[in-house]
């Protein structure tokens, strides 16, 4: 009979508890977060000799870009 009475009186404080669980607001999670703004240009270049003539087989290396 003590068991069972425990057991109830056990059973009714969890079941007393669970709702005021249920009504607290959960914690606020902070966010984070960053802005990052990027441009792109891209720059199409064509290289001639003197006569008009295009130079062929240049790459990024023979060039300096300058802002």
């Amino acid at each position: 009979m003590n068991r069972l009475i425990l057991t109830f009186v056990i059973a009714s404080l969890v079941a007393g508890v669970s709702p005021l669980r249920a009504q607290q607001p959960p914690p606020e999670i902070q966010k984070l977060s960053e802005n990052i703004d990027v441009r792109v240009i891209n720059v199409d270049v064509v290289v001639t000799d003197k006569k008009g003539n295009s130079i062929r087989g240049m790459t990024k290396d023979d060039f300096e870009l300058f802002e």
